[in-house]
């Protein structure tokens, strides 16, 4: 199928996007997605040196935070996320997100609160749960809002959107290693978990805030009920390459992989040196 076939449905699908101030609120609803979990992420290394001060845990059982984070949020959890997206839509696909990262964040109340010493690395495990699921949550929200940044405006300009968009994810992932070593690592809050309870909380209302704004708000799902151009979409499926046969994909893929795994095996051992 030819390369002008493509396109032509492609905008035919499209063609109700939002445009000028009316795209504003949506994008910067989906702007806060992405210092969310920026921030998120930014707080996931300095709560690796500080459990392993306050907790009493090795250096090699720190690293859980990061295996659950990765390994069982983006890894595991990013398909069933996708597959909700595809039946549900970008809204609802966003609120649940959201609200598994709030319940993720406010589980750190009472597992911080019940925390001692004597019990430390049992405790460690509650933590390990509640950053599955906060990444659970953040899966979701990566899978649908970096998409969602792309659909709702004009395509000539969704690429300058989606990184617009993920420079806040930057400016999160700076915000929040700043913010939580200077509160977590500040007088006697160094040797307990007491502030780690009031930012997870303070995340968790955010996040709740941000939710509701999803919620009563109208957004646009851009879903098109054009029966021809979905039947030709189809076709484009069905005559399509199998996903093992396309190579840009693949090496797109691990180079992904690669340079996250570094990227995560840096920022954790620097957190240690320091």
């Amino acid at each position: 199928m030819s390369k002008e076939k493509v396109a032509t449905i492609a905008s035919s699908t499209r063609s109700s996007y939002l445009k000028g101030r009316h795209l504003i609120y949506p994008l910067g609803l989906a702007t806060s997605l992405f210092f969310l979990w920026g921030f998120s992420y930014g707080l996931l290394d300095v709560l690796n040196k500080y459990f392993q001060n306050v907790l009493k845990i090795t250096k090699l059982e720190s690293t859980a935070l990061q295996i659950v984070y990765f390994g069982g949020g983006y890894f595991c959890f990013s398909p069933i996320a996708a597959e909700i997206l595809k039946r549900k839509g970008y809204k609802i696909t966003i609120v649940m997100g959201l609200t598994l990262f709030a319940l993720g964040a406010i589980s750190f109340w009472p597992t911080a609160h019940f925390s001692t010493l004597v019990n430390g690395k049992k405790a460690f495990i509650g933590f390990i749960v509640c950053t599955l699921v906060i990444a659970c949550g953040l899966a979701t929200l990566e899978t649908s809002a970096n998409s969602y940044v792309t659909i709702i405006g004009n395509p000539k300009s969704a690429s300058m959107r989606l990184q617009f968009c993920q420079s806040w994810n930057g400016v999160g992932s700076f915000i929040g290693p700043l913010i939580a070593s200077k509160i977590f690592f500040s007088g006697t809050s160094s040797t307990n978990l007491k502030n780690v309870q009031y930012v997870y909380i303070a995340v968790a209302c955010t996040a709740i805030i941000v939710a509701f704004l999803f919620i009563f708000s109208k957004l646009p799902e851009n879903v098109t009920n054009d029966q021809q151009s979905s039947s030709i979409i189809d076709e484009i499926h069905s005559k399509s390459t199998p996903l093992w046969k396309q190579f840009n994909m693949i090496f797109a893929f691990v180079a992904t992989f690669c340079y996250v795994g570094t990227q995560v095996n840096k920022f954790s051992e620097s957190f240690n040196i320091c």
